[in-house]
Parts: C-alpha cells; structure tokens; sequence
C-alpha cells in the first residue's frame, strides 16, 4: 500500500484510521493503550502538532472563551498523549499544523524544542533528525526515524545514538 495520511484527534477516528491501514496519523492527540498496540502493529507514523495547540493557548485572548477554554484542556491531554507515544516506542514525526491562526509557516524548529520537551526516550538531536526527516517519512520513502524502545533513530540508515 502507498503512503496516505489521516487527520484525527478522537480515539475513534484513530483507530478506525489505523485499521483502515494509513501511514501517519496528524495529531493522535487523544490515545489509550489499544491505539499505541494498533501504531505499533501497523508501522503508523503518529505526527505530532503540539506546536499548534501551543501557539493557540499563547492567544487566548485573541480566540473565543469557548475555543479558549476548550484548546486550554486540549493541550494537556494531547501533550499527555505525545509522551505515551515516545515512551512506548511508537514512530513519531514533528508537524506544526502551520497555516492556522498564529502559527505562520516556517516554524517547525519550535516544534522539534516541544517533541524534546516531552522527554522520554527522545533527546533533542534525536529529535531534529524527526522533524527534517518529516517529509520522507510522511511518504516512506528511503528515510525513517524511530523513536522507542532501542533508542535507535535512522535518517537512511540505522544509527546507534
């Protein structure tokens, strides 16, 4: 099968996105155990965009109290998520939802401070290597990136960090 990607945040929606078989999973923001089982069966690639969430909490007062009180609670759960992730060994890659409101294109250094701020088992070289080698693993190609359980993280071919 050929790469294809889903954007979910529920855990309905990621489920059903990884059982339908796609490469990477934009956001996953809402994760329990049988998610991290079905990434780590299929290969899925979780796509992190903590990034954005950041930058919409950064503005609450420029948003509506619903939205704000709304992506306030989100960022926690989905910042939550991301860490299960890292530490279960599940491949991870850096996104940043870039285009939304306050999160201007050109900003994926931010996120890659973020996915090292989530600790774990992922450093902040380790994470570089994840957020440049982000369009190679969104579209399988020969580069690949595994944060986990070996502490491995290949851009082309394995290295041991």
């Amino acid at each position: 099968m050929g790469a294809n990607a889903a954007q979910a945040h529920s855990n309905e929606g990621i489920k059903l996105a990884l059982k339908a078989g796609v490469s990477t999973i934009e956001h996953a923001s809402y994760i329990d155990k049988q998610i991290i089982s079905l990434f780590l069966q299929t290969g899925a690639i979780a796509v992190s965009t903590l990034l954005a969430s950041r930058r919409q909490v950064e503005n609450l007062k420029e948003i509506p109290d619903y939205m704000a009180e709304k992506i306030s609670k989100h960022l926690e759960k989905e910042t939550d998520s991301v860490k299960k992730l890292i530490d279960a060994g599940v491949l991870i890659a850096g996104g940043t939802d870039a285009g939304i409101p306050f999160n201007p294109h050109g900003e994926r250094v931010e996120q890659l401070k973020i996915l090292s701020e989530c600790g774990g088992k992922l450093t902040s070289l380790k994470s570089w290597y994840l957020c440049f080698c982000f369009g190679s693993l969104d579209t399988r190609l020969h580069w690949y990136s595994k944060a986990g359980k070996n502490s491995r993280y290949s851009c082309g071919k394995e290295k041991s960090w």
